[in-house]
Parts: C-alpha cells; structure tokens; sequence
C-alpha cells in the first residue's frame, strides 16, 4: 500500500459517509425552513462516496481489511439513519423499514 495522501482518499470517503449520517439526523429531528432540501443533498453528497471509496481504494491500491469491514458499516448508519428519520415524520411504511433493517441483518450475520 502506498504511504502518499492517496491511499488515505478512500478511508476518508467511508469516514465522511459515517460522519454524515449524524447532521442528517439532527437536522430531520431539529427542523427549520427548507431543511428537506438541506438533507437530500447531504444524503446525495454522502451516497456518492459509496462509489468513491471503491474507486479510490481500487485506483490507488489501498483495498485494506480496514476498508472492508467500514464500508458496509457506513452504508447502514447512513441509509437506516434516514430511514428511521422518514419512519419518525411518516414519510415510509413501517413494513418497508422493517423489511430494509431485516435484508441488512440477513447479509451481515
């Protein structure tokens, strides 16, 4: 693996996607005016380092074990997160959340 900035780029993707998903939360819980738009563009800026992360990691050489687990993590405390913010406004069924939340444990176990 390389030891240059580069290496840290898809790392940095996956952090970011984690560290997103809180602000989403707080905002949906802590609303203001036009807050929807200020979420769906944090939740589109975080969902295009999904893509990112494995580009970069694959670009660069620096696919690491690290990366591997981070990754799915990431993507569940991302997408539940909103889930379970559109759940709390009424905005998504229940069975929809719950069917999502069982797929995702499925996979993981």
């Amino acid at each position: 693996m390389k030891s240059d900035w580069k290496s840290h780029l898809a790392m940095s993707a996956t952090y970011f996607r984690m560290i997103a998903s809180l602000p989403i939360v707080l905002i949906v819980m802590f609303p203001f005016p036009n807050y929807s738009w200020v979420v769906a563009i944090l939740f589109i800026l975080a969902s295009l380092t999904d893509w990112l992360d494995g580009y970069w990691a694959r670009k660069y050489d620096s696919v690491s074990d690290i990366g591997k687990l981070m990754d799915p993590i990431a993507d569940k405390l991302l997408v539940l997160g909103a889930l379970i913010m559109l759940l709390s406004l009424g905005r998504v069924d229940p069975v929809m959340v719950l069917l999502l939340l069982a797929r995702d444990i499925y996979i993981g176990g």
